[in-house]
């Protein structure tokens, strides 16, 4: 397994999730073969990596502590392929938390692009550091 970041980076709290960001973080592991990734195995590919949880709903259901039926009717973390273009070896996964059947908060999005896996950046995070910036300017 080869990681292609700066683990001794600061990770920043999200606000918004309370869960410690791994922005400028990446991930791959060379010898799972490319043409192996597809919609069913990417999010197997994505549970090798540092930004996978897990105790995750996913986890249980691989265990099989869980049918796969009832995993909505837990709660916490689940992982779930969000977009998926694979003429571009691209996907996007989604970190969950799931409080019941019905209801789900969207915590952080992942991207999986020929086998580098990194976190999306918030939209809302990106703003407040420009506004900072702007704001600096100023004095």
């Amino acid at each position: 397994v080869s990681t292609q970041s700066t683990w001794d980076s600061i990770m920043e709290k999200e606000e918004s999730t309370g869960l410690f960001s791994m922005l400028g973080n990446s991930w791959s592991d060379e010898r799972y073969p490319q043409e192996g990734i597809n919609n069913v195995t990417v999010l197997e590919y994505f549970s090798l990596s540092p930004f996978y949880e897990l105790n995750s709903i996913n986890d249980k259901y691989s265990l099989h502590t869980i049918p796969s039926t009832e995993g909505r009717n837990y709660k916490g973390t689940e992982y779930d392929l969000f977009a998926s273009y694979p003429e571009m070896e691209m996907y996007i996964i989604v970190r969950r938390y799931r409080e019941s059947s019905a209801m789900a908060k969207d915590q952080a999005f992942y991207c999986v692009i020929q086998k580098l896996v990194f976190q999306c950046p918030y939209i809302s995070l990106f703003l407040r550091r420009k506004m900072k910036g702007i704001v600096s300017n100023l004095d």
